[in-house]
């Protein structure tokens, strides 16, 4: 199975994409031209059609990384969240 990407955007109810077939997700991010342009992933089957799916959590990194550092800014993942109900009296002002 390979897989490749394309570049793609929303207007209304429609997906647009890039009429490339991209390798690597860099060439893909770098064919992005709008704000809240996207990258869809596509398996090629041997035997079956080609499927989209969504990226998964290491392409979805390697976006992030290469779409934030295309305008300068370090990408930095997101922090977990801590759970607060331990603390929840010192937030409360409670004694």
């Amino acid at each position: 199975m390979k897989t490749y990407y394309f570049a793609a955007h929303t207007e209304g109810e429609c997906l647009i994409g890039c009429e490339h077939k991209h390798k690597t997700l860099a060439s893909a991010v770098a064919c992005v031209d709008s704000a809240g342009g996207y990258v869809v992933a596509v398996e090629k089957r041997k035997s079956r059609r080609a499927k989209e799916r969504e990226l998964n959590t290491k392409e979805e990194a390697e976006f992030r990384q290469l779409m934030y550092s295309r305008f300068g800014v370090r990408y930095k993942p997101p922090l977990r969240l801590l759970d607060m109900r331990p603390w929840r009296h010192l937030l409360s002002g409670e004694t």
